[in-house]
């Protein structure tokens, strides 16, 4: 299944014309609902794909010092790097820490990304893919649209199971931390679009296919 909410708020002619004939879509939704998968179909078909996870990252590997100087020394280890699980068991239970950490890496991301989709030639397509990515509204101004990937709470709790090998009490804390989700933290009204991912790769990717021929021809919205 498929659904779609109309966006058309103020900000969105103010969107196209800072991306000139550029497309972005934005891709999220909560932890183990397909996300990767969805970023690594579209990546496939051309579209320049933008990992925030990933480059958050490296963002934190940069500063380190600084993050130690936030979050305290014990989310370093020996060799001065950021232990992201020590970093994420206080992050995750708290979210003014989350922000502050977001208000840390965040400015680089942005300013990579933007500088990208800004100095690319007309008619280039975007993938942004984030779980957090409603805590930019800077990288939410450039989406001209979002796809939310969508699946049943025990599923996702099996997905991550597998995928992480990490204790059931971890997981369903980073579960509890994005409880909140929703459409509505996108300030600028990009149209959403949302798909939902609980059968096979193949089923998910059929309806992938079929929304970017459907939707986004072209690399723009159909009209």
């Amino acid at each position: 299944m498929i659904a779609v909410s109309a966006g058309g708020a103020p900000g969105h002619a103010d969107r196209s014309s800072l991306k000139g004939g550029r497309f972005v879509l934005g891709l999220t939704g909560k932890s183990a609902t397909g996300k990767n998968a969805a970023a690594d179909f579209f990546a496939g078909r051309g579209w320049v794909h933008f990992d925030t996870d990933r480059m958050a990252h490296a963002v934190l590997r940069r500063k380190a010092a600084e993050a130690a100087a936030v979050f305290g020394p014990a989310i370093l280890t020996d060799s001065g790097e950021v232990d992201r699980r020590r970093l994420g068991a206080i992050v995750f239970s708290d979210a003014e820490k989350m922000k502050t950490l977001e208000s840390l890496l965040y400015p680089e991301i942005e300013a990579e990304i933007t500088r990208t989709v800004t100095s690319s030639p007309d008619g280039s397509r975007f993938l942004i893919n984030g779980a957090n990515l409603t805590g930019s509204p800077e990288l939410c101004r450039l989406c001209d649209a979002v796809l939310i990937v969508r699946a049943p709470f025990l599923l996702r709790l099996l997905r991550a199971m597998r995928r992480d090998r990490s204790s059931l009490r971890k997981i369903l804390k980073r579960f509890r931390y994005q409880r909140f989700f929703s459409v509505q933290d996108f300030f600028a009204k990009a149209d959403i679009y949302t798909v939902s991912n609980i059968t096979t790769k193949a089923r998910f990717e059929k309806k992938l296919d079929r929304l970017l021929k459907r939707d986004f021809e072209d690399g723009r919205l159909s009209e």
